[in-house]
């Protein structure tokens, strides 16, 4: 599954309520807060939010997509929030 593939209404791998308080994530679709026509493709169906604490993006990946980006960040010695 791409970014590109609509989930429906809940995120596919990682849980659909947020851990901080327990609300239901919903989809992070910035051009649903815009007048801009959106082309199919744009939107990011990976980027999921908390609309009650808003406490960051979660990102509707799998575990494995996290372990192979640590395993990059630490063979290329540059920290994980610089890739």
């Amino acid at each position: 599954m791409s970014a590109a593939d609509p989930r429906g209404n809940e995120p596919f791998y990682v849980d659909p309520d947020c851990s901080t308080c327990g609300t239901r994530l919903v989809l992070l679709d910035v051009h649903r807060q815009s007048d801009v026509p959106v082309e199919p493709g744009e939107i990011w169906h990976d980027e999921w939010w908390c609309p009650a604490c808003e406490d960051g993006i979660h990102m509707d990946w799998p575990e494995s997509a996290f372990e192979r980006l640590t395993e990059l960040s630490e063979a290329e010695a540059r920290p994980f929030e610089e890739l």
